[in-house]
C-alpha cells in the first residue's frame, strides 16, 4: 500500500539547490516556512495537488516485494481500483463483488512486446513530483540531501482492462469501493531499478553559486528499489520480468453505464439476469454483443477468422465487459485469419497466464503454441519444411472431407517435395534434444498422401488416383524396389473391401 507524506511532514533541510526547483514544471518555488526553511504541509499539498492534475500514469517502483504480489494476485481476477490523489495512491483490494469474480471486468490475457530499456534521472524535488509523485514521501529527503535518482526500467507487455470505463452508480452498493477515484484501466509489466547517487561535490558547488570549489568525484550507485530482473529482457524466459512498472489510471465516471439499461449484463458474461419485467435481454447492448460473439464462434468453428474476428471486434465495440477470456479464441481467429505471427504471439501469451504456477518450461510453451499453429494456421504461412508439411497436412484433410480432388492434388505435391526436407529437420532436432513439435511431420505427411490417392481417386477415377497411391508406397517404403506391387495390392484389397471408392 502506499502513502503520502506523513503529518506533520517530515522537516527537510532545502539547499539552494531545491530553491528554484518548480513542481511539474510550473516555475512556482516550495514556500518556505521559519528561519530553518522547511517545507510546510500547505506547499506539499499544492505540490501533490499539481501532479495528480497531470499525472495519470504514475510509476509505481516505490512499492516492495509484497505490494507487487498482491496487485498481481487480485489483477489476475478482478479489475483494481485505487484512491488516487498525486502522492498517495490506495489499492482498494476490497472493492468487488464479493459472488461474482471480474463483475466488474478483468484484465484477459497480457499483450508482450519486443519493448526496450528506457530510464530517466531525478536531481530536484521539482523532477521529483513532476516523475515519480507516488515516490515523494519516500525518496524527497534524498533528493534534498543532494542525491540524484537514477530510474532504468524495461517494459515487456500491458494488461489492458476488459471496460474503457467504469460508473459510480456501478460500485456505489459495494462498501469496499466508498473511496474508490479512479480504475486501473491498463498496467505495464517489465522489470526496473532505481538506484540513487550523491551528486558530485563540484556540481553542488557550482548550483550553490560557488564554482570551483571542492574535487569532483564520483559516487557508487546505490539500490533502493527493484521489481524483477532487468536483464532477463534479452533472454526468452522473460517471467522474471512481468512484474508492474507503470500504472493507466481512469477516473470513475458519474451516474449509470448505459450498456446496462434495464436488463443488466448478460448472464454468464460477468452480469446478473433480467429483472422481472424488464426488457427483453436480447433487444439491449449487452444482448447484442453476446449475439454477435455467438456467431464469431460458429464461424471460428467453419474455420473462417477473418469473420470470427471482425465479429468479435464489433461486439466488443457494443460491450466490452464481455471479452473477459476471449484471449485463446482471438488468438485463434487471428490465426485462421492468415496472420499466424500475430495470433502465435496471443497463443504464447494465453499459455503462459494460464500456468499460474509456473510449472512450464518456456520449450514446453513454444511447443504447443507452434503444435496450435501448425493446425489453425494457413501452410502458406509456414516458414520452414516442417511446419509446411504439417499444415499441408491438415489442410489434406479438410479437402479430402469436402471432395475437392483439385485441392487434394496440390497439396499433394506440396508435400511430396517437402517431406523429405521436413523429416531430416524433426530428425536433426531430435538428435540435439530438442522436441520442435508434438506433430512428427514424417506421419503427419505420409498420412496426408495416402488420404490424397483415395480423394483424388473419389473425384476423378480410380486409375488416377492409383497413380499417386504407388507415389505413397514409394514414399512411405523408401528404399525399396517393389513398392509399385505392394501398392497395386493394397489398392485392390481396399476397392474389394469397399473402403475405397472411385468416380
Amino acid at each position: 500500500m502506499i502513502h503520502g507524506p506523513p503529518a506533520p511532514v517530515v522537516a527537510l533541510l532545502v539547499i539552494a539547490v531545491g530553491a528554484g526547483a518548480a513542481c511539474a514544471g510550473t516555475g512556482t518555488p516550495p514556500i518556505m516556512a521559519g528561519r530553518e526553511g522547511m517545507l510546510s504541509q500547505t506547499a506539499v499539498a499544492q505540490k501533490c495537488s499539481e501532479a495528480a492534475r497531470g499525472h495519470d500514469r504514475p510509476f509505481v517502483v516505490e512499492w516492495d516485494a509484497t505490494d507487487l504480489a498482491s496487485f498481481e494476485a487480485k489483477a489476475g481476477r478482478d479489475t483494481m481500483f485505487v484512491d488516487y490523489e498525486g502522492c498517495t495512491l490506495d489499492v482498494l483490494y476490497s472493492c468487488n463483488d464479493p459472488n461474482v469474480q471480474g463483475r466488474l471486468g478483468t484484465y484477459g490475457q497480457p499483450t508482450f512486446t519486443s519493448g526496450g530499456v528506457q530510464g530517466f534521472e531525478v536531481k530536484n524535488e521539482g523532477e521529483l513530483y513532476a516523475k515519480l509523485p507516488l515516490g515523494a514521501a519516500a525518496f524527497s529527503g534524498k533528493v534534498a540531501a543532494g542525491e540524484e535518482l537514477h530510474l532504468k526500467y524495461f517494459v515487456s507487455g500491458v494488461a489492458t482492462s476488459t471496460r474503457d470505463a467504469i460508473f459510480r452508480n456501478e460500485i456505489q452498493k459495494y462498501p469496499g469501493c466508498a473511496k474508490a477515484t479512479h480504475f486501473v484501466w491498463a498496467y505495464n509489466l517489465g522489470a526496473f531499478s532505481l538506484d540513487t547517487k550523491e551528486r558530485n561535490s563540484e556540481e553542488l558547488h557550482a548550483k550553490m553559486g560557488n564554482a570551483g570549489g571542492g574535487g569532483d568525484h564520483s559516487h557508487e550507485l546505490t539500490s533502493v528499489a527493484q521489481g524483477g530482473d532487468i536483464a532477463s529482457f534479452t533472454t526468452q524466459d522473460q517471467r522474471a520480468c512481468r512484474v508492474p512498472v507503470r500504472l493507466a489510471l481512469r477516473a470513475i465516471a458519474d451516474g449509470d453505464n448505459p450498456n446496462d439499461q434495464r436488463s443488466g449484463l448478460a448472464p454468464g458474461a460477468g452480469g446478473a439476469p433480467a429483472l422481472a419485467g424488464a426488457q427483453d435481454f436480447s433487444a439491449t447492448p449487452a444482448g447484442q454483443a453476446a449475439a454477435l460473439l455467438e456467431e464469431a464462434r460458429r464461424k471460428n468453428t467453419a474455420g473462417d477468422g477473418a469473420a470470427c474476428l471482425a465479429l468479435i471486434r464489433k461486439a466488443l465495440s457494443i460491450d466490452a465487459r464481455q471479452g473477459e477470456h476471449l484471449g485463446y479464441e482471438i488468438a485463434e481467429c487471428t490465426m485462421r485469419s492468415g496472420d499466424c505471427d500475430e495470433g502465435s504471439k496471443g497463443m504464447r501469451a494465453v499459455l503462459a497466464s494460464r500456468d499460474s504456477n509456473r510449472n512450464r518450461l518456456d520449450a514446453d510453451l513454444d511447443r504447443e503454441t507452434r503444435d496450435i499453429a501448425n493446425r489453425d494456421c494457413p501452410a502458406s504461412t509456414a516458414k520452414n519444411p516442417t511446419d509446411l508439411v504439417i499444415r499441408t497436412a491438415a489442410e489434406m484433410t479438410r479437402s479430402a472431407l469436402a471432395g475437392d480432388s483439385d485441392a487434394c492434388r496440390a497439396k499433394f505435391e506440396i508435400i511430396d517435395s517437402k517431406i523429405e526436407e521436413a523429416d531430416r529437420e524433426a530428425k536433426a532436432a531430435r538428435t540435439n534434444h530438442r522436441v520442435l513439435t508434438g506433430v512428427y511431420p514424417w506421419n503427419a505427411g505420409t498420412g496426408a498422401l495416402a488420404s490424397g490417392a483415395q480423394c483424388i481417386a473419389k473425384g476423378v477415377s480410380c486409375n488416377e488416383g492409383l497413380k499417386y497411391y504407388k507415389r505413397y508406397y514409394a514414399k512411405m517404403l523408401r528404399g525399396m524396389t517393389n513398392t509399385d506391387t505392394i501398392a497395386e495390392q493394397a489398392w485392390a484389397t481396399m476397392i474389394k473391401m469397399g473402403s475405397l471408392q472411385c468416380k
